[in-house]
C-alpha cells in the first residue's frame, strides 16, 4: 500500500485551530427501490435539523453511498440540504465508491465521523480517520450501538478502536463502553446513552372513551428479529376475549404475503370484515397520522436497540404494549408507562391489552405517563444537545492511536489481476476468519500455488509478482490497485466486499449445472440474497432450466410466496419441488446452511454453494443430476 505524506507546518507557526461550528459527518448506505424512511434515517435528518436550529456550535452532514445502481437519495433525506448521495460508480466497483465517499467525506473537513453499522461505511470512515493522524486535525470515530442484535456487536468488534460511541439504550451503552475499555484499557473514552429521539406533540393525544380500541404495529415484515408472524395470534386471542379493537399494521418485508396468508385463514383481515388492516410501507407524514388515530402501539420484536417506533408513538401520547427485552425494558416500566410480555408469548401481550382495553381510565393515565417518559428521554431537542457534549468531549481528548485491527472480514476475493492467475482461480475461496492473520496466511498460499512471486513492498514490486494486502488493514484505494495493475503487478484484497457479485456469481454455478443437466434449481435460504437472484435470474418455464422454488427453514409447512416463487419448509422441499439441486444462496451464513443441507444430500440431491466451493466436501450427495421423476 502507498505510504502516507505529510508536510507538517512551518516550526514556527501554530497549527491553526479549527473554530465553531464544527462539523461531523455521517456516512450512510442507500440500495435500489429503498425509499425507507426509518430507523437511522429519521435519526440523521432530525439530529441535522436540530442543530442547525439551535445554538450548538456543530453541524451535521450526511453522505449516503449508493450500494447498488440505481439507487436514490432515501426519503428522509431528500430536504435536507446537506445530504450528499455519492452514485454507485460506472465501474461497478466497489472500491470506486469507496473513493468516492471518502472524497465527499473530507470535503466536509469533519472533525467526527459517525459511520453506520455496515462493512463499507465503517471502512470509508476508518480509512479517512488513518489518513488524518497524519495531519494537525485528527478526525475521531464515534461508534454506535443502536440494537442488541450479535451481527451488530460482532461488526463493531472488527472496526474498532473508534475515539467514543453512542448506545441507544443501558446494555448497549455498557457493551460499547467495556469494548472500548478492552481496545484502550489505559484511557476511558467516553460514551454516551442516546436514543434515537423522536417527535414529541406538545401534549399527548386525547383516548377514545368508547369505540374499538385502535392498535398499531409498525416495521419491517419479517420474523427473526420483529416476530410479524405473533400478529395473528396476538388478534386472535383479542377477538377470543372479546376485545373489540383494530390492529392496523404497516411495513413491507419478505413474510409480506405470509402474514396475509394467516389473517386470511383466521378470518382476521380487514378484507374479510375482520379487524387487522395491513397498510403495506408508510411514508413519514402516513406513519404520523397513523399513530395519531390509534391508542396503543405494539411490538413483537425478539430485538431492538430502542425502537424508534416506539418512542414516536410514546411522544405522541400512545401506551406502549411491548415485548420485554433489553432494548425497550429501561425504558418501559411495567403498568406505569406501558405493559411488557415475554418475547414469544402473543398471548400474554394480548391479555395486557385486553385490560387496557377495558378500563379506558386506566388506559388515559398510562398514556400520560408515556407522553412524559418521551418529553425527557426521546425529544429531538434533548438528544441533539447529548449528541453535541458527546462530540465536545471526544475532540477534547486526545485522539486514539491505536493501530487498525479489521478482523474477521468475510471473504476473499481479486481487486485486479493478469488473466492467467485469475483463470487459474475460477473458484476463489471464501471463508469466514476469526484472525486477519489467517486471511493472509491464505491468501498468500493462493498466491504462491497460483506461480507467482511475492513481493512485500507495493512501490518496488516487479511486473508478475504478487503483492498480498493485509486484511487487518484497510483495502487499497482504486488509483493504487490501478497504478498496480499498470505495471503487472497482481494485487489481491482479502476483503469480502471488493469484488462481491451475488448474480454474477451465481450465474457460473448455474451454468455449471445446467452444462451437468441439472434442470429444476431450488434456492436455499429466503433472505436479502435470494430476493437478489429471483429479481435477476430466469424462473423456470416447462421443460427449461431454471428457479423452480425456495427453501426456507423459517418457511410455514403450508408455504409461503416470495418474489412469485413458492417457499417450503425444508420438511415438504423433496416431494413439494422435486429439485434436481439445490443452490444454497446466503453470503453470511453459507458454511452452516451447506452444513444444515446435508439432509438433503442423504435424499441424492446435489447441493451447491456459491462461495465457497470447498464447502462442497461437506456435502455427502453425489453431484449429479436427478434421474426423471413421476
Amino acid at each position: 500500500m502507498a505510504k502516507l505524506t505529510h508536510v507538517p507546518a512551518p516550526a514556527s507557526a501554530a497549527p491553526p485551530a479549527r473554530e465553531p461550528p464544527f462539523t461531523a459527518v455521517t456516512i450512510l448506505t442507500a440500495r435500489a427501490g429503498e425509499t425507507n424512511v426509518g430507523g437511522v434515517l429519521t435519526w440523521a435528518s432530525r439530529l441535522a435539523t436540530q442543530l442547525r436550529a439551535g445554538t450548538h456550535r456543530w453541524r451535521l452532514h450526511t453522505v449516503v453511498m449508493a450500494v447498488e445502481p440505481g439507487a436514490t437519495m432515501p426519503a428522509a433525506l431528500v430536504s435536507d440540504p446537506t445530504a450528499v448521495l455519492i452514485p454507485f460508480p460506472a465501474s461497478g466497483h466497489v472500491l470506486d465508491l469507496l473513493e468516492a465517499t471518502r472524497k465527499a467525506v473530507t470535503a466536509q473537513s469533519p472533525s467526527v465521523l459517525l459511520p453506520s453499522n455496515t462493512d463499507l461505511c465503517q471502512m470509508v470512515a476508518q480509512q479517512i480517520r488513518d489518513v488524518s493522524l497524519q495531519t494537525v486535525h485528527p478526525i475521531c470515530i464515534i461508534s454506535a450501538a443502536r440494537t442488541d442484535e450479535p451481527a451488530n456487536f460482532t461488526l463493531l468488534e472488527r472496526y474498532q478502536p473508534a475515539d467514543g460511541g453512542v448506545g441507544v439504550s443501558a446494555p448497549c451503552a455498557a457493551w460499547l463502553g467495556n469494548l472500548l475499555a478492552s481496545r484502550v484499557p489505559d484511557r476511558k473514552l467516553p460514551v454516551a446513552l442516546i436514543p434515537s429521539g423522536a417527535h414529541v406533540a406538545g401534549r399527548p393525544r386525547r383516548i377514545s372513551p368508547d369505540g374499538p380500541l385502535r392498535i398499531a404495529w409498525l416495521g419491517r415484515l419479517e420474523q427473526a428479529q420483529k416476530r410479524v408472524m405473533d400478529l395473528p395470534v396476538l388478534a386472535a386471542t383479542l377477538r377470543d376475549l372479546g376485545v373489540c379493537f383494530e390492529l392496523h399494521i404497516a411495513g413491507d418485508g419478505e413474510m409480506c404475503e405470509q402474514l396475509a396468508t394467516a389473517l386470511a385463514i383466521g378470518q382476521l383481515s380487514a378484507e374479510q370484515g375482520g379487524p387487522v388492516h395491513v397498510h403495506g410501507p408508510l411514508n413519514a407524514t402516513q406513519v404520523h397520522e397513523l399513530l395519531l388515530a390509534c391508542d396503543v402501539l405494539t411490538l413483537t420484536s425478539a430485538a431492538e436497540g430502542t425502537s424508534v417506533a416506539m418512542q414516536e408513538a410514546m411522544g405522541l401520547g400512545l401506551v406502549p404494549a411491548v415485548t420485554q427485552i433489553t432494548g425497550i425494558e429501561h425504558w418501559i416500566t411495567h403498568d406505569q408507562n406501558g405493559v411488557l410480555a415475554p418475547v414469544g408469548d402473543p398471548v400474554a401481550l394480548a391479555g395486557h391489552i385486553a385490560r387496557l382495553a377495558a378500563d379506558r381510565g386506566v388506559l388515559a393515565a398510562m398514556a400520560e405517563r408515556a407522553w412524559r417518559t418521551a418529553t425527557q428521554e426521546f425529544s429531538a431537542q434533548a438528544t441533539a444537545a447529548r449528541y453535541a457534549c458527546l462530540f465536545d468531549a471526544v475532540i477534547a481528548q486526545p485522539v486514539v492511536r491505536t493501530p487498525s485491527n479489521l478482523l474477521g472480514l468475510k471473504r476473499l476475493s481479486v481487486a485486479a489481476a493478469p488473466s492467467e492467475p485469475l483463470e487459474r482461480t475460477a473458484h476463489w475461496p471464501r471463508c469466514t476468519f476469526e484472525d486477519g492473520r489467517e486471511a493472509l496466511k491464505l491468501c498468500r498460499q493462493w498466491a504462491s500455488q497460483a506461480g507467482v512471486i511475492l513481493a512485500d513492498d507495493p512501490a518496488s514490486a516487479l511486473p508478475g509478482q504478487c503483492i498480498v494486502f493485509d486484511p487487518r488493514n484497510l483495502p487499497p484505494s482504486a488509483q493504487t490497485v490501478a497504478e498496480l495493475q499498470a505495471r503487472g503487478v497482481l494485487a489481491v484484497v482479502p476483503h469480502a466486499l471488493l469484488n462481491h457479485r451475488p448474480c454474477d456469481r451465481a450465474r457460473l454455478v448455474f451454468a455449471e449445472l445446467a452444462a451437468a443437466g441439472y434442470k429444476r434449481i431450488a434456492l436455499y435460504a429466503a433472505g436479502a440474497h435470494t430476493r437478489t437472484l429471483c429479481a435477476r435470474l430466469p424462473v423456470i418455464a416447462p421443460g427449461d432450466f431454471g428457479i423452480i422454488g425456495i427453501i426456507d427453514d423459517s418457511a410455514p409447512k403450508e408455504g409461503a410466496l416470495l418474489g412469485g416463487l413458492r417457499v417450503i419448509h425444508p420438511d415438504c422441499a423433496e416431494n413439494e419441488l422435486a429439485p434436481d439441486a439445490i443452490v444454497v444462496s446466503s453470503d453470511r451464513h453459507e458454511p452452516e446452511l451447506v452444513r444444515a443441507s446435508t439432509r438433503f444430500a442423504a435424499l441424492g440431491i446435489t447441493v451447491v454453494p456459491i462461495y465457497d466451493r470447498s464447502l462442497a466436501s461437506v456435502v455427502a450427495g453425489e453431484r449429479r443430476p436427478q434421474q426423471a421423476r413421476a
